[in-house]
């Protein structure tokens, strides 16, 4: 975004900023996304999430088990661990 001018946002009491529409509608952040906060240096640096495994953070055959995201093979160890293959 080095080509684009700055935004200047306030934090709120409570923490919140408010990302400007642009850069959401550009990183696709319309809905209920996650990102990361992480420091480099002096600098915050905001990474959209995509959806991946809880456990590996694999992003590829994950499915939903009791509202989480979690790969078919971290699903398969923790179903012999509790015994509980439904998912529910």
């Amino acid at each position: 975004m080095s080509n684009t001018p700055s935004i200047v946002r306030t934090v709120e009491k409570l923490g919140r900023v408010s990302i400007p529409i642009e850069i959401r509608e550009r990183f696709d952040l319309l809905g209920k996304n996650h990102v990361e906060m992480s420091l480099e240096g002096d600098t915050i640096v905001l990474t959209k999430q995509t959806p991946g495994c809880l456990f590996c953070g694999a992003d590829s055959n994950t499915e939903t088990y009791r509202g989480k995201m979690i790969c078919r093979e971290c699903l398969d160890k923790l179903s012999k661990k509790t015994g509980d293959v439904s998912g529910k």
